[in-house]
């Protein structure tokens, strides 16, 4: 039966092969070396720990997508932990969500408080008026509403969808739930 490598055990497989630069043949020595106790890994062994990591941040080979869960687990405890998931991210989206449509607002006003300088300037100025007009042309051509790749505009009005769509989501799973 195959020796079976604890966390610690593999995570010192990792430091000694950051130790070798890179080199597998001389890390799994120098661990033989260090550790004479342990059974030496293999160089894929190795290799492998180490790519795990840099995928899955942990040790553990990654779980696969069977399609169906256990039977043991209950559909209330799913929708109990999506929502349990959904109020624990909402704060911290929400306050990212917040300031950047809060940003976005900002940056509207400013451009329309622009706009109207350019209008009062063109009307009182009547030498540089076609100055001030190509001025105007250019902020109407450059700068119009952000959107998420023309998906949906970037405005205050995002908070209030980011909620629908958590809301109608929300009653989906109960609905899958309990109907």
């Amino acid at each position: 039966m195959a020796y079976r490598y604890s966390n610690v055990e593999y995570t010192e497989m990792v430091r000694m092969l950051a130790r070798c630069d890179d080199n597998v043949s001389k890390a799994c020595r120098q661990y033989a070396i260090r550790f004479p106790n342990i059974p030496t890994p293999r160089c894929v062994t190795m290799l492998a720990a180490t790519q795990r990591l840099r995928d899955y941040g942990e040790f553990r080979h990654a779980i696969r997508d069977s399609g169906r869960p256990p039977r043991h687990t209950s559909g209330i405890n799913l929708a109990m932990s999506h929502s349990l998931g959904l109020l624990l991210m909402m704060p911290k989206m929400m306050c990212g969500e917040v300031a950047l449509c809060r940003i976005c607002e900002e940056f509207y006003s400013e451009i329309a408080r622009a706009k109207t300088n350019i209008i009062w300037q063109s009307s009182h100025d009547k030498i540089s008026k076609r100055k001030w007009k190509n001025i105007l042309r250019l902020l109407d051509t450059n700068f119009q509403n952000m959107s998420a790749s023309g998906i949906f505009p970037i405005n205050a009005s995002l908070i209030v969808q980011f909620f629908k769509t958590i809301t109608t989501y929300t009653i989906i799973v109960l609905q899958f739930r309990f109907l």
